[in-house]
C-alpha cells in the first residue's frame, strides 16, 4: 500500500513498539528460520524475495559497494515488473517503487550516468502510485540530476512530478520554488508557500538559503503569507 512521509513516520513508531514485544521471541524466530533455509529449494526462495532482496541492497549501500547495489536493485525491478505483468495485478507496485529509491539513492554515490538514465526510463515507464513517498523522492532525485546535468527542463518537470505525489512533504516543493527562482518558468512563491504549508520549519530554511536571500522581497512575501500558519504551527518567525 502507498505511503507518504507522514504515515512512514507513523510506521516507523508502531515498528519500535512491535519490535519491542517481538525482542524477546528472538531466539526462537532465529531457530525457526534456521530450520526454513536449511531447505536449498526454500533457501532460494527466500533468498529472492522483496524482503530478502532489500536487505541485501542496503547491505551492500551501508559497505560502500554501491555499483553491486545498484545492479541488484535493477535486477530486482525487472523481476518486480515481471512479476507483476504475470499476474496482472499491483500487488508489487510498491516493491517497486521502494527498489527504484534505493537504486536511486546508491547512484548518488555512483555516478554511473547511463545507469541513471535507465532508471529514470523504467520510472517514467512505470505507474506512479497517489500518495507514495517512495515514488516522490525518486523523481525529487531525478529532479537534481537532471539539474546537475543542464538539462533545466526535465528538473523543472520532475520537481514538478514528486511535489503532486506525495502532498504531505514539502521537500519538493521547495526545490520547485528553487528551481523557479533560478531558471524561471513558474512561480516560485507559490511553490514556496506550498512547501511551508505542508512542513512549516521549511520556511527557516527558505529564509536561509543563499540563492533565496538574493531574493529579500520573495522572502518578505513568503514570509507575510506564513504568519499564520506558524501562529498555528506554534513556530517563531524567522528573522
Amino acid at each position: 500500500m502507498p505511503a507518504t512521509k507522514k504515515d512512514r513516520k507513523e510506521l516507523s513508531k508502531e515498528a519500535a513498539r512491535y519490535l519491542a514485544v517481538m525482542r524477546p521471541l528472538e531466539p526462537l524466530i532465529r531457530s525457526i528460520i534456521w530450520l526454513i533455509t536449511r531447505s536449498k529449494y526454500l533457501r532460494r526462495r527466500l533468498s529472492r524475495s522483496a524482503p530478502a532482496r532489500i536487505g541485501q541492497i542496503a547491505r551492500l549501500a551501508e559497505r560502500g559497494e554501491h555499483r553491486k547495489a545498484v545492479a541488484l536493485a535493477m535486477e530486482a525491478l525487472a523481476d518486480t515488473r515481471q512479476k507483476r505483468e504475470r499476474r496482472t495485478s499491483n500487488r508489487h507496485l510498491d516493491d517497486w517503487w521502494f527498489f527504484a529509491h534505493q537504486a536511486a539513492s546508491s547512484l548518488q554515490h555512483h555516478e554511473d550516468h547511463e545507469a541513471r538514465a535507465a532508471l529514470i526510463a523504467l520510472a517514467e515507464q512505470e505507474e506512479v502510485p497517489e500518495e507514495d513517498y517512495e515514488a516522490a523522492i525518486c523523481f525529487l532525485t531525478f529532479a537534481n540530476w537532471e539539474y546537475e546535468a543542464g538539462n533545466y527542463d526535465g528538473a523543472l518537470a520532475f520537481a514538478e512530478k514528486a511535489a503532486s505525489i506525495d502532498r504531505s512533504w514539502g521537500e519538493p516543493a521547495f526545490f520547485l520554488g528553487l528551481y523557479r527562482l533560478v531558471l524561471g518558468g513558474g512561480d516560485p512563491l507559490e511553490a514556496f508557500l506550498e512547501a511551508v504549508r505542508r512542513e512549516p520549519d521549511l520556511l527557516f530554511r527558505i529564509a536561509s538559503d543563499p540563492e533565496c536571500r538574493r531574493h529579500p522581497h520573495i522572502l518578505q512575501r513568503l514570509k507575510a503569507a506564513t504568519a499564520e500558519t506558524l501562529v498555528a504551527s506554534g513556530k517563531p518567525r524567522p528573522a
